[in-house]
Parts: C-alpha cells; sequence; structure tokens
C-alpha cells in the first residue's frame, strides 16, 4: 500500500474538560479515546473514501462506520471493532470500547462486522507520536499519543493547552493529500 502521512497537533483541552465533568457521574467511564473514536467516526460520514476498503483492486465505499480500536493483549495489538460507531452516543461508545477491551485481553473477540477505520491509541504508553501501518484492505488509519501539557500561542499570548499529536496514514491509491488533510 502507496501510504501517505499526514500530522496535527489537536486542542483536547475541552475534550479533557468534558471528560472530567462526566466522570463524576454515575457509570461514566469516558476518556479521551473515546472522544477520538467519536469524532472521527463522525468526521468519516463527511469523507467516504476514508472509510472504504480495497478489494480486487477496486474501491468500495462502505455505508456504515465500524472502527477498530487496536488494543494491547499479553500475546500483542487485536483489533476488536465499534460497529456502527457514527450512530453511537460517546457513552455508548465508551461501554463497547471497554467490554471489547476486557474481551480482548481474555482472547475473546466476536466475530462481528470486519473494521472499516483503524484507530491506534498509544496515549496510555506515554508515547508522543505514532506512526501507524494501514490495516488492508482499509484505506486508512489514525494513530494518537499521549495528550500531553504544551506551550502553544492562541490568539497571539503563550499559553498552556492539553495538545495531542495526530497522524493519519492514508492509501494514496484512494486518496490524496487534500483530501486527506480536509478530513
Amino acid at each position: 500500500v502507496p501510504h501517505l502521512y499526514l500530522f496535527a497537533d489537536i486542542d483536547m483541552s475541552a475534550a479533557l474538560a468534558q471528560c472530567q465533568r462526566l466522570e463524576g457521574q454515575p457509570g461514566s467511564t469516558i476518556s479521551v479515546a473515546d472522544v477520538v473514536i467519536h469524532a472521527t467516526a463522525r468526521a468519516l460520514r463527511q469523507f467516504p473514501r476514508l472509510n472504504a476498503h480495497v478489494e480486487a483492486e477496486r474501491l468500495v465505499l462502505k455505508g456504515a462506520v465500524h472502527l477498530g480500536v487496536a488494543t494491547a493483549t499479553p500475546e500483542g495489538m487485536l483489533l476488536p471493532v465499534v460497529p456502527d460507531a457514527d450512530r453511537r452516543t460517546l457513552q455508548e461508545i465508551a461501554a463497547v470500547r471497554l467490554r471489547n477491551a476486557a474481551a480482548a485481553r481474555r482472547g475473546v473477540l466476536s466475530l462481528g462486522p470486519p473494521a472499516t477505520f483503524t484507530i491506534l491509541d498509544l496515549g496510555l504508553h506515554d508515547v508522543s507520536r505514532v506512526l501507524p501501518l494501514i490495516n488492508p484492505p482499509e484505506c486508512a488509519v489514525l494513530g494518537t499519543g499521549a495528550v500531553q501539557e504544551r506551550v502553544v500561542s492562541r490568539y497571539r499570548t503563550a499559553t498552556v493547552r492539553d495538545m495531542v499529536s495526530a497522524s493519519l496514514g492514508c492509501d494514496h491509491r484512494v486518496v490524496d493529500g487534500e483530501y486527506a488533510a480536509r478530513f
């Protein structure tokens, strides 16, 4: 797969504040990873070429958004899927992600729909950046690192914000840099 990579630093301050507000609610388990999954799923609706598969040298646009979330297990990484992620609430995504992660660590994955797009979040390992590889037949993958406090310029004033570095790997046979940049 001829890979094309784009990188962006994203201000996660509002997302972290939302997670902290929700943390006090009974049964809430929202994490930054869930916010990334939620936002990615909605963005894929607007950029269907990134939510596609290359099958037998042809592009197949997928109608549903099934996000594979790379999950560490004692035997290595597995890819449990959050099916129909674009139609789920943040709370539903968190519940599915936690259930999937626990099952993956036990070595039990359900055979639901295959992923249409993958997210690799290495933030828990304090990795600042990751350059993920596309999981064929998918056309794209999103990698995120740890949320870190950084000094940034905002309204021409130095301020500290909670930032994450994201990398988008794309199949260049399917999308060009301009399309990927808009995503």
